[in-house]
């Protein structure tokens, strides 16, 4: 999972960038609606690396430019109960949902690319199987049907049941399957007077609680009373602060850059383990030419001793956090300058443990 603290000093340094423009110039098309229930504080990103705004309170995030699809939603929280606040009875967000529009929910994630032969013939199925338009296979679950809420979370249970990498690569046949059983207890409650949205929670609850219990991750009081104590410190200010000093934030282990080379030597890292939800980062910098491209890596990650946590790096990297593109593991970046750069490697997890890592970064040469 994403360091929460990191991204949320992202978003404030975004908006910043976008201060001073009004939300009503924003256009239209580069806001982006996720949903698997309502996902907050999700980190969004497009084929081209940049990371969305999220709009406080909301589930909805803004790209500067015009979105270069796929587009990707990953950590952050779901929003099970429905009420807008982090809760004991909300999960995380643990596996990645993707979409090639506007919206993000484990139905697009099924479908893929539209354009291409597979995508539409998955349209063709769901739409002669469940009974909808296309256009409703590209609504949020609360903004669409009876049938597209409970698809949206047969997609969401069997890929949490078969712990796969992205909401996508799961079984039509087995989702089906869960499909017409979630149906038939439906049929046994009395939604009469039910809107959509009401619907979409009450379904959601259903499922997270019988279904899959044991398979999705709940917050608990602590972890919430971290995460909220961590929002509340991060402001403009603050994140601008973060930035000159090289920071991230005076709740991370680690501060303090460390200059890189760019000739593909292998740094070792080490990354602590993480405590009461604060995680272990790294920060490198690194100075680039102009028109060069930069190939990114965290490689030989290690299993903790425990075997019950893995370091997996997040990298982000970029010529100021507000510019910063985000990846996994590897991450591909073209200079526009002769500049220094700066990246960060972090934990993926609020519950990882400590490990160890290497870093490299290559010049793969001037862009022709």
């Amino acid at each position: 999972m994403i360091n929460r603290t990191l991204f949320l000093s992202l978003a404030a340094l975004a908006v910043i960038g976008l201060s001073g423009c009004g939300s009503s110039s924003s256009d239209d098309s580069n806001v982006i609606e996720v949903e698997r229930g309502k996902v907050y504080d999700a980190l969004v990103t497009d084929a081209a690396g940049q990371i969305a705004v999220p709009e406080k309170g909301t589930n909805l995030y803004t790209f500067k430019s015009a979105p270069v699809y796929p587009v990707k939603a990953s950590n952050g929280w779901i929003d099970v109960d429905g009420d807008g606040k982090l809760t004991t009875e909300d999960v995380k967000l643990d596996i990645p949902m993707v979409s090639y529009s506007d919206v993000i929910t484990p139905v697009t994630s099924l479908i893929g690319d539209p354009s291409t032969e597979e995508g539409k013939a998955m349209v063709t199925q769901l739409k002669t199987e469940l009974g909808v338009s296309e256009s409703d296979l590209f609504k949020v679950p609360s903004k669409a049907n009876e049938a597209v809420i409970l698809l949206a979370n047969a997609i969401y249970a069997e890929a949490e049941q078969g712990n796969v990498s992205s909401m996508g690569n799961v079984s039509l046949s087995d989702v089906s399957a869960k499909l017409q059983n979630y149906k038939d207890i439906l049929s046994t409650y009395d939604t009469d007077g039910m809107s959509t949205k009401e619907l979409a929670v009450e379904v959601e609850k259903y499922v997270v609680d019988n279904e899959l219990s044991g398979y999705v991750d709940k917050y608990t009081t602590d972890e919430i009373t971290s995460l909220e104590a961590t929002q509340s410190t991060v402001d403009s200010e603050d994140a601008t602060d973060q930035l000159d000093n090289n920071e991230i934030s005076t709740n991370t282990s680690v501060t303090t850059a460390i200059s890189a080379p760019t000739d593909g030597t292998e740094l070792s890292g080490t990354l602590n383990e993480a405590v009461d939800g604060i995680m272990s980062t790294l920060w490198y910098k690194f100075n680039v030419q102009e028109g060069h491209l930069y190939e990114i890596s965290v490689i030989d990650s290690t299993i903790d001793s425990s075997l019950t946590g893995i370091v997996e790096a997040d990298l982000y990297v970029g010529p100021t956090i507000e510019d910063a593109a985000f990846a996994k593991t590897s991450i591909m970046y073209r200079s526009d300058y002769t500049e220094e750069i700066a990246v960060a490697v972090t934990e993926s997890s609020i519950n990882g443990k400590a490990g160890t890592f290497k870093l490299k970064i290559e010049d793969l040469g001037a862009i022709q």
